[in-house]
């Protein structure tokens, strides 16, 4: 027991020395620069292993970077060997174009070239160029001509081509009606459905032309005009009902 009582004074003596200490490092602003400097070293160590994940993220996106490079090579000589393989089919599918577009054009046909991209974005360029390319609605008119190659390459998978009527906005009034002049040919000869919507004054033009279309190619557009809409009652409009 006596043990116990010395031992319980030393004890005592040593936390008050302890608390003189601390209380003197207090005063000086010991202890204040003490638990900076160990936050600082926390601070660090988190920063470490930041640092630490973040290369192990880029060694990792660089061997991914890699891997990336080699199957984009891997896919630019393939595409490279399929423009090869495949060049005969590629000058008709040009031919065809160049067809359609003298059609258009009284015999001055186009060009249309497939080529192996330099973006990332594409495997290959397609590239339509038509006579006249300065003028007023030609990328209508190369738009209605590559629907039509598609079908013409497709025409069991596809079936139908359909157009919004801005496809004859800025286009002469002679290359419309000779695009439904087409459209009929192909309608009778390949079961082609064609589906657009018109304009009226579009729609008036091509049924009182009287140099390209027929009287059998007009009661053919008649006989397909499926639905009239005017904005001028209503009733004419296609819910029945103007919205505010």
């Amino acid at each position: 027991m006596q043990e116990s009582a010395d031992d319980r004074d030393a004890l005592n003596q040593l936390e008050w020395k302890r608390d003189l200490i601390i209380k003197d490092l207090d005063s000086k602003g010991a202890l204040e620069e003490y638990n900076s400097i160990v936050e600082r070293i926390r601070t660090l160590e988190s920063e470490i292993s930041e640092l630490t994940s973040y290369q192990t993220c880029l060694t990792k996106f660089e061997k991914t970077k890699a891997e990336l490079e080699l199957q984009k090579a891997k896919i630019k000589t393939e595409s490279i060997i399929q423009l090869e393989e495949n060049e005969e089919h590629i000058q008709e599918i040009e031919s065809t174009f160049r067809k359609i577009v003298k059609e258009l054009y009284n015999g001055h046909g186009g060009s249309f070239k497939i080529t192996n991209s330099k973006s990332a974005q594409y495997i290959y360029d397609i590239e339509a160029h038509i006579p006249k390319d300065g003028s007023q609605g030609i990328n209508e008119v190369k738009i209605f001509c590559y629907d039509l190659l598609l079908f013409k390459l497709n025409p069991k998978t596809l079936g139908f081509i359909a157009h919004d009527g801005c496809i004859f906005s800025g286009v002469d009034p002679r290359q419309i009606t000779t695009m439904f002049k087409i459209i009929i040919k192909n309608i009778q000869e390949n079961d082609l459905q064609y589906f657009v919507n018109m304009n009226k004054d579009v729609y008036d033009m091509v049924i009182k032309d009287q140099s390209k279309l027929s009287e059998d190619d007009k009661k053919i557009i008649e006989q397909g005009t499926v639905l009239k809409l005017y904005d001028a009652s209503p009733e004419s409009t296609l819910f029945g009902c103007i919205f505010d």
